[in-house]
């Protein structure tokens, strides 16, 4: 019988979210919808796919939602009043690199509607804030942290964070 799993809490919540435990005839649902392979074989080379699931992973589950919100409140922090400089920062983190034009149009159109989503619906923002154990953002305002984490979300979720080109 394996040991008990242990979440990390506070500092260790965010250190501790790239380890998972990887059972050898169980593996984990989030590795199998993006294609890693089972531990009975080697491989060299995984498949590439594409599928709903994995944008629904990448948008709902509690491990990509916490370092969506972390990074939208460290970006809130830096360009507090800058919402341009706050999306290619957030870019830059999960991309590697500047966002272009047509990305930035979408990011901008993107941080505006769900602005104006979340100022209409407190307890939205309240739900919304509530997923998972991160629990920053003392002194921004909710809506803004709401809506930022739904853009940095949306990169997290495109091709530019998700494959090593």
């Amino acid at each position: 019988m394996s040991p008990a799993y242990r979440q990390s809490v506070d500092e260790g919540l965010l250190r501790r979210s790239i380890y998972s435990v990887w059972k050898r005839t169980a593996p984990l649902p989030n590795a199998v919808l993006f294609d890693a392979p089972g531990r009975a074989s080697c491989v060299t080379k995984r498949p590439t796919t594409n599928t709903p699931l994995q944008a629904l992973v990448l948008l709902n589950d509690t491990q990509f939602v916490e370092p969506a919100r972390a990074t939208a409140d460290a970006v809130l922090r830096a360009h507090p009043d800058d919402p341009g400089a706050q999306l290619d920062e957030a870019f830059r983190r999960f991309a590697g690199r500047a966002p272009d034009t047509r990305e930035r149009t979408i990011l901008r159109a993107t941080l505006e509607e769900q602005h104006g989503f979340f100022a209409d619906r407190p307890e939205a923002v309240r739900e919304f804030l509530d997923i998972g154990e991160f629990r920053h953002g003392e002194g921004l305002d909710p809506a803004a942290l709401a809506a930022t984490t739904v853009v940095c979300q949306l990169i997290l979720n495109s091709d530019a964070a998700i494959w090593k080109r």
